[in-house]
């Protein structure tokens, strides 16, 4: 059974599927990929969009499997329309992402990034002249999404600094576990949070969710996180609120689009902490995704269960 991996994964996973007598294709190595599409019936996916396009060259396809969680680079609607399954692994880079996110809180209250360039370019000195930085402890933190990443986070936080919880999240119904104030509205929670840090996955629904008007009630002492998806914070409104001194902090790891332009408005700016959308990164977490994708893959090929994602559930 021929499957088509489209970026690099981890090689345990690789061994795990030819192990299983897979004939396993690597379209990132081998050009002449498309001589055999035609036999492809399971596909392994990172970041490329599984579009209408590439669906066309791949008749036989049965299996979309995501090395990951977001699925918004993924046509739902036409992969639907061919009968073609969609699996995702949402849980497996969950500490990775969260680790990430609060790591980038932590740099952005102390600065981390502009301290570094004065030392770097010989300026130690000018640590006096530095506007004062900040601590997180017993501060509130607002996250938008309380799903897997954005309860780790909570924990992160909560445990390690002994931060204020609040959440923002429309699908929570009610559950009755999570230790957080929650509040009806976005621009409510941005209101009432020192910090925010957005984890929710991109969906119509969160497109374009932190607009100006919401991120402007941060104020001028609070910071913003991304590290879920692009598209859900407004970059612009973002970079004219950090430049006109009415938000202290911004940290993305991801962008809309992807890879950012280098005239980006928010790189010439300072108070900031930028990462190219490494969060889900780590060495456990990309076994984690790569065997978990490929395995799940395998077991809708033969007539197994694995979780399934379509237009409807993601909303």
């Amino acid at each position: 059974m021929h499957v088509l991996i489209t970026e690099p994964v981890h090689d345990s996973a690789l061994a795990w599927l030819r192990d299983q007598g897979a004939i396993v294709t690597l379209a990132y190595e081998d050009a002449a990929w498309r001589e055999s599409a035609g036999d492809v019936r399971g596909l392994v996916v990172r970041a490329c969009p599984v579009d209408v396009a590439l669906l066309d060259e791949l008749p036989a396809l049965e299996v979309v499997a995501k090395h990951g969680s977001g699925v918004n680079t993924i046509d739902l609607a036409a992969t639907a329309a061919r009968g073609i399954r969609v699996t995702n692994v949402p849980g497996a880079n969950t500490d990775a992402v969260a680790e990430h996110a609060v790591a980038l809180l932590s740099a952005l209250s102390r600065d981390l990034v502009d301290c570094d360039r004065l030392v770097r370019q010989g300026r130690f000195d000018e640590r006096f002249g530095l506007r004062q930085l900040k601590e997180l402890t017993g501060s509130r933190l607002g996250l938008v999404g309380a799903g897997r990443v954005g309860r780790r986070v909570a924990a992160i936080c909560r445990g390690g600094y002994d931060c204020r919880i609040g959440v923002y999240d429309p699908f929570l119904g009610d559950d009755t576990d999570l230790d957080a104030t929650r509040f009806g509205t976005v621009a409510d929670l941005v209101e009432w949070a020192d910090n925010v840090v957005v984890a929710a996955p991109l969906t119509p629904q969160t497109r374009g969710l932190l607009d100006a008007g919401v991120l402007g009630r941060l104020g001028v002492e609070g910071s913003l996180v991304c590290a879920s998806r692009g598209g859900i914070v407004d970059e612009t409104a973002l970079a004219e609120l950090l430049r006109d001194g009415r938000l202290r902090g911004a940290a993305l790891d991801v962008y809309e689009p992807e890879p950012p332009g280098a005239d980006h408005p928010l790189f010439a700016l300072g108070g900031t902490a930028f990462t190219p959308h490494v969060g889900y990164s780590s060495d456990r977490s990309m076994v984690r995704m790569g065997v978990e994708s490929c395995r799940q893959l395998w077991a809708l090929l033969h007539g197994g269960d694995a979780p399934l994602v379509t237009a409807d559930s993601w909303g």
